[in-house]
């Protein structure tokens, strides 16, 4: 049952960060003038930091990456808690970088010749 009042809160967090994205798109477009890709960019950005934020408080408990690699490097390796933040934006921005060039960014043609082995 927890998982579901998970999904449901993610789902409730997705919505108020649409509203904020898709809002500013509106504002910034309509009221203020701007042009609606400069005005899109700036939506969406304030989308994801605002469902990051509520997902941190909202829906997720735990932050398995930040906190592994932190404890690893200022706990483990006695090292600065910077540094260990620095490698775990080094971790992040490759997973990003990693699932946005499969999901995003790789031609179907290229995926399907893939093999998988079960």
């Amino acid at each position: 049952m927890a998982k579901y009042a998970e999904l449901l809160a993610a789902l409730l967090v997705s919505a108020v960060a649409l509203v904020v994205d898709a809002g500013l798109l509106h504002l910034l477009t309509a009221v203020a003038g701007w042009h609606y890709l400069i005005a899109g960019a700036v939506g969406f950005i304030a989308g994801t930091v605002v469902n990051y934020l509520l997902s941190i408080r909202f829906v997720f408990a735990y932050r398995r990456v930040d906190s592994a690699i932190l404890a690893l490097f200022a706990r483990g390796l006695g090292q600065h808690y910077l540094v260990g933040k620095l490698f775990a934006a080094g971790a992040t921005f490759l997973f990003n970088f990693g699932s946005r060039r499969l999901l995003l960014f790789t031609p179907l043609r290229d995926l399907k010749s893939w093999k998988i082995n079960a």
